[in-house]
């Protein structure tokens, strides 16, 4: 909720079905700051997030939307203003809508220990989210027969993805990038798609200090770690 500085962060929860709507925080509860909008979607996850923003006196207030079939232009506006969106788990169509709409290409997932769990587990695990198998790109040639295919541009999907992970790292003093792929696997199906991939990575590590140091792993042997 807070970016550099401790300033305080619009936030975005986009939920299906809410059935509260969560008041402005007060002023005398902020004094430093002027509360900002959060959109709600979804209780059962956001009414946890919400209580413990209230329990800090967080400056922020929530704007609430209800159970939509397809991702409506006020919600996507709100997020587009608020730069951030606390969410449930949606449906496979309106995630693909909200991705495409707001262009997120890349997830994101940290991984990192906890106490009397396993140590030393400090990992970012970053992909490509809208290009490829998530264009949703398919058609019924006949009736009864679909055609499912995906499509890959290197300097819009395998381009941008791969400088992203290495800017990251970079910003966030990481000290190693590992490129996951499939190449193997598809070597003779796919390997054009998957060499876009790893040639992006390999352009995208030139242009960085050698101390990141840069590793490359077949999915199957990263899975049988």
């Amino acid at each position: 909720m807070y970016g550099r500085k401790g300033r305080p962060h619009p936030s975005v929860v986009v939920e299906q079905n809410v059935t509260q709507t969560f008041p402005a925080v007060q002023k005398k509860q902020c004094t430093s700051f002027k509360p900002r909008p959060v959109t709600v979607i979804h209780s059962n996850v956001t009414n946890a997030a919400t209580r413990v923003m209230d329990a800090m006196h967080a400056p922020v207030y929530f704007e609430t939307y209800g159970k939509y079939e397809s991702f409506a232009v006020e919600v996507v506006d709100s997020i587009r203003n608020n730069k951030v969106c606390l969410n449930r788990r949606l449906k496979t169509s309106l995630c693909a809508a909200a991705r495409k709409q707001l262009n997120l290409f890349a997830s994101m997932v940290k991984c990192f220990s906890l106490n009397g769990h396993d140590e030393n587990v400090d990992i970012v695990m970053i992909k490509e989210n809208t290009g490829g198998q998530y264009g949703g790109c398919d058609h019924e040639v006949i009736p009864g027969v679909i055609q499912s295919f995906q499509v890959t541009m290197k300097n819009l999907w395998s381009d941008r993805i791969a400088k992203y992970v290495f800017e990251f790292a970079q910003l966030n003093k990481r000290k190693k990038v590992i490129a996951v792929h499939n190449k193997r696997t598809y070597e003779k199906f796919m390997k054009l798609a998957d060499a876009f991939f790893l040639d992006s990575c390999q352009e995208a590590a030139k242009m960085y200090p050698a101390s990141l140091k840069t590793k490359y792993l077949l999915i199957t042997v990263v899975c049988d770690l």
